[in-house]
């Protein structure tokens, strides 16, 4: 069982309290990050929302707005990026100073977008890697292709806006290849520039600006677990070890890994379609596994791999960048009822070692913790998010209590238990910035966003920049 242990505003309102831009229900001019641009994605039309056009003043030909070192912003992207905010806040203030404002606002984030780039661009050492590129554009557009009924809706769409598939498919690539920059470029600046200081004040501002698009902060807990599952005999163990032994003899003399696969593997989730992981990169995996893995080249076979869930025997197939592609076949020794009834006489006697204190917690989860359930520490995490079985176990502690064991699954035939401490309970409420977490982030983003400005001023004293907004 996974949980989300990130911070307290993890899927609430990070995104507003980070910089991004937040959705702007009340406000129909929301604010744009200060320094750090919104990378405006391509196509220019997002076909996935399609929308009518904004009213916004503009000429039909294209005008040029900005000049920036030897590129141009149009009054196109600028309707673009109007668009966006039409769809998002659901209309746009009237032709004004209001409007006038929002439409220098969105052309500074465009002229501060470009000279990053430019500024990516001159760095010979930010490298951007095509096989990851290429992935994200895949997957780019098959969400896009998700909000329509069929294939011939989406090409339908794209022929309206006088764009091939292949042309659409190319300008994805080119935005996500400027965006990876930018990213590479601000990690890089991040990595080697120690930040300006910033006042109280300051996180203050920030923060009182931020606030009306935090919402209300959830009722929180705050717990360490320890996943106790049932452990194999010996003697089934051996008997797992002498099949994997088998099964890598007949791959040896030659006979096919997915046929094999789908003969012996006991991984459901993929044994039928001959042992195929699919892509994963590092972190993914069991370490083990994932050591095996990369040591192979594309076309070898691993010999017999031993992890928490078994013997593996794994074959690369493809290396792409820092991903691999991979299959494997899996040989998981066979549980008695004797080992299910071990696994919860163990949980049990963790929990009588916690609740006493006769045995400290980190200790408790080297000796007993199942090495596939990496995360121990989970939360602040919302109560009304927690996930079954955790929402009824979970539903009405106090900080300190010990809770379980509780089953995690009902219909697994290796059922696991948990034992959970909970460390904290935080009821609803305002977002304050006495918490130290969000006064930790708080200053951790205005220190960023201080930073960004030295650094944008800089490259501008260094570019050539021409503003023609009228």
């Amino acid at each position: 069982m996974k949980l989300s242990s990130r911070s307290l505003l993890a899927g609430v309102a990070l995104s507003a309290l980070l910089g991004a831009r937040p959705a702007a229900a009340q406000d129909p001019t929301p604010p744009l990050p200060p320094t750090v641009p919104t990378p405006v994605p391509s196509p220019s039309i997002d076909v996935a929302q399609p929308a009518p056009a904004p009213t916004v003043g503009g000429d039909t030909v294209g005008r040029i707005l900005a000049i920036v070192g030897d590129s141009i912003i149009t009054n196109y992207q600028l309707d673009e990026d109007l668009l966006r905010v039409q769809v998002q806040a659901g209309r746009l203030p009237p032709e004004g100073p209001q409007l006038d404002a929002l439409r220098r606002q969105l052309l500074d984030a465009r002229v501060n977008e470009l000279i990053l780039l430019q500024a990516a661009q001159r760095d010979t050492t930010l490298k951007v890697e095509e096989s990851e590129i290429n992935s994200r554009v895949e997957q780019e557009i098959q969400q896009r292709q998700a909000n329509f009924p069929s294939q011939a809706a989406f090409q339908q769409a794209l022929q309206a806006q006088g764009l091939t598939f292949s042309e659409f498919r190319d300008m994805l690539a080119a935005d996500l290849k400027k965006q990876q920059l930018i990213q590479g470029y601000i990690q890089k600046v991040q990595r080697d520039r120690k930040p300006p200081n910033v006042t109280e004040e300051q996180i203050r501002e920030f923060f009182e600006a931020q606030k009306p698009q935090l919402g209300k902060r959830p009722a929180t807990v705050t717990f360490d677990q320890i996943v106790v599952a049932p452990q194999p005999s010996d003697s089934a163990k051996a008997a797992a070890r002498a099949i994997a032994d088998t099964v890598l003899k007949k791959l040896r003399a030659g006979e096919d890994f997915a046929t094999l696969a789908k003969r012996y593997s006991d991984d459901p989730s993929n044994k039928d379609k001959g042992g195929d992981l699919g892509w994963f990169r590092r972190g993914q995996m069991v370490q083990a596994f994932e050591d095996a893995a990369y040591a192979l080249r594309p076309g070898e076979v691993s010999g017999i791999v031993e992890t928490p869930f078994g013997y593996h025997i794994i074959k690369l197939d493809k290396i792409r960048g820092a991903e691999r592609q991979a299959r494997h076949i899996l040989i998981r020794p066979v549980l008695a009822p004797d080992d299910t009834v071990r696994a919860r006489e163990r949980a049990e006697e963790v929990a009588a070692k916690l609740k006493d204190g006769s045995v400290p917690l980190d200790t408790l989860i080297r000796r007993y913790n199942d090495p596939t359930e990496q995360q121990t520490h989970v939360g602040p995490f919302p109560t009304d998010r927690l996930p079954k079985p955790y929402d009824e176990h979970l539903a009405d502690v106090a900080a300190g209590q010990v809770v379980g064991p509780f089953r995690l699954t009902e219909d697994d035939d290796r059922p696991k238990y948990a034992v959970v401490k909970v460390q904290a309970v935080t009821a609803a409420g305002e977002y304050t910035l006495s918490d130290p977490d969000i006064h930790e982030q708080v200053r951790e983003q205005v220190q960023r966003n201080a930073l960004m400005d030295e650094v944008i001023q800089e490259l501008r004293s260094r570019t050539y920049v021409d503003y023609r907004l009228k």
